[in-house]
């Protein structure tokens, strides 16, 4: 896993670089800089400013039914390396940072939502079954060229 910054705790075991919040200037140190609230994310190693050490385990948790084999391992990992630091009432909180050693304390409901909705594809796919039911659905992507697989 490529880190050319060097930040603390990305690992195999410890992912999810997407939009939420981060800790702000306030955390500076040593040319590190963190960005609070962004749209984290990298396209290789010369377009990485967007990646300030934060992980969201929503980001993570959402790839779920794609990557099981991955998340799980991945969550347990942030389960026993951090525990109620991720977690509380409502569930994970939306993100932290190792090198910062922040931990956010909010919950965001439009990260929350995905999690929600791609931990239960996971278990049963409903709603992926049920959004390919709706009509309209299914008319764009006729036309858009997609073919159902038996």
């Amino acid at each position: 896993m490529d880190n050319p910054k060097g930040w603390m705790g990305y690992d195999s075991l410890c992912w999810g670089i997407t939009a939420s919040d981060g800790p702000t200037e306030k955390y500076n140190f040593d040319d590190k800089e963190f960005l609070g609230y962004a749209g984290r994310g990298t396209s290789g190693p010369d377009y990485n400013y967007f990646d300030d050490g934060t992980i969201a385990p929503y980001g993570s948790i959402s790839s779920l039914p794609f990557a099981p084999e991955i998340v799980i391992p991945t969550i347990k990992s942030l389960n026993e390396k951090y525990g109620e630091k991720l977690w509380g009432k409502y569930g994970y909180y939306d993100s932290f940072n190792p090198t910062a050693n922040w931990f956010d304390d909010d919950y965001i409901g439009i990260d929350q939502g995905p999690m929600l909705i791609m931990i239960e594809n996971f278990r049963t796919g409903l709603v992926w079954n049920y959004v390919m039911k709706d009509p309209i659905i299914q008319n764009g992507l006729t036309r858009l060229g997609f073919q159902y697989l038996k």
